[in-house]
């Protein structure tokens, strides 16, 4: 059984940002902090189901 490095790679970083609060700086010379953390997390993220009918008939929201 094949093991995704990203998708073990995202599941510690979500693991990691469940111990911050939002603005919470995670480094101090780079200016990084744990909202930065969670927008690369919903960036690495495969869509999901729901992320594909929305790009098939817009959200409908």
């Amino acid at each position: 059984m094949d093991i995704d490095p990203l998708a073990t790679a995202l599941d510690h970083a979500r693991a990691f940002a469940a111990t911050l609060k939002p603005g919470d700086l995670i480094d101090e010379k780079t200016g990084f902090t744990a909202d930065n953390l969670l927008a690369l997390i919903a960036a690495a993220a495969p869509p999901t189901a729901e992320d594909a009918v929305i790009e098939q008939v817009g959200d409908l929201a």
